[in-house]
């Protein structure tokens, strides 16, 4: 019996050797830069209750990857650098580089049973990229597409320019990595699909990577806006059913900078990464929101997309240039109280004609002062105007053969002083003068009243005292007892006598 499962085992390394000789260096892996790629690893078909698994990256210096061991081919344990993980033996990159690019050798090994045995596969990992950017047309009808690809040395390239299955010509030349496409209207239309195909060869093998875009021209990727509105920005024009998208949107310039960057999983509704300030996203067409536009958002936006799932890989590149314009309408100073004069300015990226209209309650008024390449004056006395009336300021002015219209209210009701600043400042200044000076001669007055009032009360105690404390007053009465007296004459009353002395 321990004869046979002796020769069990040496049948299973044996098989191990054999396997290893037959598949050693026989899979080629083709990633696409960005991807989440798979490396396959092949252990021994028969189960084991303990195994580990060892990937590295051959070069000068053998790197290794990931070391893992697993429990009855379900659970594992061990470590894995960033971007690299283990499932099921199996080697997953996640956003795959250039610099992933070689060879990868993974070995499992049997721990439990023994016999201790060893099966060793190799895997070569080839990265790619194909791109295809819009170039600035001088012609607004037409689009120019520039294919890049990014590979190891192909031996030679085959670029192929299509739309909706059908080859198109083409009509610029090609270097070794990359071709230009050049089509004009009515051969092309905004939101056709169009595909770029590079077919080469790499150890005598071929390969084939495509790319999709949406074409669009400059002439309807113009947006105009004023200063404090609400923008929309589009990305793409024929949305389809996706289950997961990834966006960019960038505003170029001489540091490029990025305003959203997200991907989006329609099935889960979920997603990752954000938007700066002031700027939203719209999943469903990868719109781009801007709240309160202000003259710093001016330039060309950039919006990069891609259908993750379903494959294929569909792309999307479109360019918006935003302008951000202003009418501004303000009241100037009068010298005549009973006169306005309001100033409308437009703020604008070189209009080609600029046409002011001035209006009230929908009736036009006469321009009565001169307007220059961008503004407009507007001079007006009583009884032409009243303090009920909204003065309307409409700027219409040409740009890229599109009419533009802007419209500015002044309500004089409620932005209308009686003066002029100036005047208001003048007259208030004069009034503080005035009550100041009152308040001082008020103080002094008072002052002066006090001590007059008081003098006064002084002087008239002194009088009093000098007259009135010295004087004396004594009543005297002289009655005479004589009888006789009394029988012979008249009755006399007493008199009496009142002596007054003084100092």
């Amino acid at each position: 019996m321990s004869s046979l499962k002796a020769a069990h085992y040496l049948f299973l390394v044996v098989f191990s050797i054999t396997l290893c000789i037959c598949k050693g260096a026989e899979f080629v892996i083709r990633a696409v830069k960005g991807e989440t790629v798979h490396l396959p690893c092949l252990p021994h078909p028969y189960n084991s209750y303990l195994s580990s698994v060892e990937w590295t990256k051959n070069s000068k210096t053998a790197n290794v990857i990931c070391k893992h061991t697993v429990y009855e081919n379900k659970a594992s344990s061990g470590y894995c650098i960033s971007r690299f993980r283990v499932a099921a033996f199996n080697l997953n990159i996640e956003n795959v580089q250039f610099s992933d690019f070689g060879s990868y050798t993974c070995k499992w090994s049997r721990i439990i049973p023994p016999p201790t045995l060893d099966v060793i596969t190799n895997v070569m990992l080839l990265v790619e990229d194909l791109s295809v950017e819009h170039q600035y047309s001088r012609n607004d009808s037409c689009i120019h597409l520039l294919c890049t690809l990014e590979a190891l040395n192909p031996e030679q390239v085959n670029f192929i320019w299509s739309t909706v299955g059908q080859r198109l010509p083409h009509l610029s030349s090609s270097s070794v990595m990359s071709s230009e496409f050049y089509l004009c209207e009515p051969a092309v239309d905004d939101g056709d699909p169009i595909t770029c195909q590079a077919s080469y060869f790499y150890n005598n093998a071929l390969y084939g990577i495509n790319r999709t875009v949406e074409a669009f021209t400059y002439e309807c990727a113009q947006i105009v806006l004023f200063k404090g509105e609400t923008g929309h920005l589009p990305c793409i024009l024929h949305p389809e059913n996706s289950s997961k998208r990834s966006v960019e949107w960038i505003k170029s310039s001489t540091n490029s900078t990025t305003i959203c960057k997200c991907q989006i999983d329609y099935v889960h509704k979920t997603s990752s990464g954000c938007c700066i300030p002031r700027f939203t996203l719209t999943k469903e067409s990868l719109q781009l929101n801007i709240e309160n536009v202000q003259p710093s958002d001016f330039g060309n936006y950039t919006c990069k997309w891609s259908r993750i799932i379903p494959p294929p890989t569909l792309d999307g590149i479109r360019n918006v240039m935003l302008r951000v314009e202003d009418l501004s309408l303000q009241r100037l100073n009068s010298r005549n109280d009973s006169c306005i004069h309001l100033l409308c300015t437009l703020e604008a990226l070189n209009p080609e004609q600029v046409n002011f209209t001035w209006s009230t309650e929908g009736q036009r008024l006469p321009n009565m002062s001169s307007s220059s390449y961008t503004s407009s004056e507007l001079y007006l006395c009583e009884p032409d105007w009243d303090n009920a009336d909204t003065i309307t300021c409409q700027a219409s002015y040409f740009y890229n053969n599109t009419l533009y219209r802007r419209i500015e209210h002044f309500n004089l009701s409620t932005e209308h002083p009686l003066f002029s600043e100036d005047a208001v400042r003048e007259n208030l200044q004069l009034l503080i003068i005035i009550c100041s000076a009152a308040a001082a001669a008020g103080v002094i007055f008072s002052l002066i009243f006090t001590a007059v009032l008081c003098k006064c009360r002084r002087r008239r105690n002194a009088n009093e005292s000098i007259v009135f404390s010295n004087k004396v007053y004594e009543n005297f009465s002289f009655a005479m007892t004589r009888q006789s007296t009394q029988r012979t004459q008249p009755t006399v009353k007493p008199q009496k006598e009142e002596c007054i002395y003084e100092n």
